[in-house]
């Protein structure tokens, strides 16, 4: 795109080209990060990818403008190509190979049969649609942000006026981000999604009014700031499908999420040729509302509906993956009796361990099964030293269950060691 007297098809087919390379990466990234962080760290870890992101392309917006002011908008280009390989070479070095999660019963990989099946999974699970489809819902409130240039033009302003408007939207997600992750619970990030996104529309709906510049960049922050909804989607959404086709489902995800929004900028597009853009916004913003509204009821009718014993059950599958995930591949996991397990931890110490079971304790912790519900665990530790001679597995348990006991007594979510 740096080249001189390229036509407007063959830009757009780099477009194209750009965003089809990108979408496959934001997947892979999106399910590493998974990897990496456990079940506690992950809503915040991904807060933070969102707030460095979102403050990225308002830097960029200045940053973008004095450099094409300096070299030209192709130098700037080329700049831009520049720090993705930068980019690329820092992945490359600085992050660890892993292998990809897999299921004894997958297909090959590669084969036609595994993208179907991951793709299938994905879109017949309700749960997983309904995450989708909340997902999604950004495909209308990035309207206003593609709209921001002829929206200036209507309140009279430039090109400062356009480069307010287009960081005034990513401000919201940034601050809405952050006030999202790091003063609210999981529970209460669960409890927020759905009403979040029914309201997200909502300060949109006042741009009828054709209030001035301050007032337009206030209510377009306030929307994006309800956006932080998005956390939570994503978070629910790689703890509810296997790890065997988490790539697969965050690259539906993702494919599905830019065709929602480039149909939106087409829709908003088309509006504001028939009409004005600020009857595209409005009607972006009552869109949302309404849609938003709809998914927070079902959400929420979905939760109401499900029977208590098959929460029990959920909520039994849930913990059980969890602690799967957090442990090392030769440690062993059972369940013992209605609602607990045994975990067998080799060749750690005692400080090991109890760093472990404290780990496991907060990975609990930060489960979603339904809205309202706080999962904790205790744990009781009993610790054996080969050297004192062969294990008696029965007085093992026995001194575990006297320290579950005590840690259930003293309050419960805690570790105790006997």
């Amino acid at each position: 795109m740096t080249l001189p007297a390229l036509s407007v098809p063959v830009l757009a087919t780099l477009l194209v080209a750009a965003v089809l390379v990108g979408t496959p990466w934001k997947a892979a990234e999106s399910a590493l990060v998974v990897d990496i962080l456990t079940v506690e760290d992950y809503p915040t870890g991904l807060g933070l990818r969102t707030t460095t992101g979102q403050a990225a392309q308002i830097a960029g917006f200045a940053i973008g403008g004095i450099a094409i002011a300096a070299i030209g908008a192709r130098g700037a280009l080329a700049l831009d190509a520049a720090t993705f390989l930068i980019s690329a070479a820092l992945i490359r070095l600085g992050v660890r190979t892993r292998p990809p999660a897999a299921h004894p019963h997958d297909a090959a990989p590669g084969s036609p049969q595994r993208w179907l099946h991951g793709a299938a999974t994905v879109l017949a699970d309700r749960r997983l649609r309904l995450l989708l489809s909340l997902a999604w819902l950004l495909g209308l409130l990035v309207i206003p942000e593609g709209l921001a240039a002829p929206y200036a033009q209507h309140l009279g302003g430039g090109a400062r006026t356009v480069g307010l408007l287009l960081a005034a939207g990513p401000t919201g997600v940034l601050v809405g981000t952050v006030c999202y992750t790091r003063l609210l619970s999981a529970p209460v990030r669960a409890a927020l999604l759905g009403p979040l996104a029914a309201v997200a529309g909502i300060p949109l709906l006042f741009c009828a009014t054709t209030p001035n510049l301050a007032i337009t960049c206030l209510l377009w922050a306030l929307s994006g700031a309800c956006t932080a909804y998005q956390v939570q989607v994503v978070a629910e959404f790689v703890h509810t499908i296997s790890p065997s086709i988490r790539g697969q489902g965050l690259g539906i995800a993702s494919a599905g999420l830019l065709a929602a929004q480039g149909i939106g900028l087409l829709a908003g597009g088309a509006i504001t040729q028939i009409t004005s853009p600020t009857a595209a916004i409005v009607t972006a913003g009552a869109a949302a509302t309404a849609l938003g509204s709809a998914l927070a009821l079902t959400r929420r009718a979905h939760n109401r509906a499900t029977p208590a014993h098959l929460v029990g059950d959920n909520v039994l599958v849930a913990v059980a993956d969890c602690l799967r995930r957090e442990l090392r591949g030769h440690d062993g996991l059972g369940r013992y009796g209605g609602e607990e397990f045994v975990i067998i931890l080799d060749r750690l110490d005692l400080g090991a361990a109890q760093q472990v079971a404290d780990r496991l304790r907060a990975a609990v912790s930060a489960l979603y099964v339904v809205d309202g519900l706080q999962i904790t665990v205790s744990i009781g530790l009993a610790y054996h030293q080969s050297e004192h001679g062969p294990v008696d597995l029965n007085q093992l348990l026995t001194r575990a269950d006297a320290a579950l006991y005590q840690a259930k007594s003293s309050g419960r979510d805690r570790v105790q060691t006997y």
